[in-house]
């Protein structure tokens, strides 16, 4: 079925909070699929990023984050408030500024390349759902640029241990996976670290660990 998208080129100036939060989601899906559609509101969209409420805020990070997966050039602006919302107070901001930061690195790196170490520095956020975000902002940014994390190994090899199975320590082994298929000598330090994740209590964690190992020793033996 086609998304409907006849209140995108009507009218987006929407007062009423719950509507604007669907409207942004809706915008966020279409933007994905089909981002011309919303190009002429892509300002608007922006603009958001700065609303007061948090919950406003956070599903402006990720209209943002799916237009710019297509077209990162029209959000290319939004990149340093994005960065700034990364300190915001509440955890789902961060969460959405990071993954939206992420997502634009994907489709061109060269935009976040001066937030790396600002992202990085949320691999120890006290939210573990901000932690998670961390690792998937990585992994895009990685899949085109894996030479940029040679120095931040460690940092990931310390998630492989986060206490928080669910969210972080499940992914973390994935970053590996995606560096150790373009890059595998950066993460060849870490395979006693993955190999340790074999035995991991949590199946998946064993599961994403091993795909993990076998993408890096794989990729090693062609080198």
């Amino acid at each position: 079925m086609t998304e409907d998208t006849s209140f995108i080129l009507d009218e987006f100036k929407i007062s009423q909070h719950a509507e604007l939060c669907r409207a942004l989601g809706r915008i966020a899906r279409v933007g994905f699929k089909q981002p011309e559609l919303v190009q002429r509101i892509v300002p608007d969209v922006i603009g958001y990023l700065a609303d007061s409420s948090p919950e406003v805020c956070s599903r402006a990070c990720w209209a943002v984050g799916q237009i710019g997966f297509k077209r990162p050039q029209w959000v290319q602006a939004a990149a340093p408030q994005l960065a700034r919302l990364m300190e915001h107070p509440e955890a789902r901001v961060r969460e959405e500024a990071i993954w939206a930061l992420g997502r634009i690195g994907r489709a061109k790196p060269e935009i976040v390349e001066g937030y790396l170490d600002l992202i990085l520095r949320h691999a120890h956020d006290e939210n573990p759902k901000v932690r998670l975000s961390v690792i998937w902002a990585c992994e895009n940014i990685a899949a085109q640029r894996p030479e940029w994390f040679a120095d931040h190994i460690s940092t990931f090899a310390c998630l492989l241990d986060d206490p928080n199975v669910e969210y972080v320590r499940r992914e973390a082994p994935e970053i590996f996976h995606v560096i150790g298929k373009r890059r595998p000598e950066l993460v060849e330090c870490a395979i006693p670290k993955l190999a340790e994740k074999l035995d991991d209590e949590d199946r998946v964690v064993r599961l994403h660990a091993q795909g993990a190992l076998a993408v890096i020793h794989q990729r090693l033996k062609k080198e």
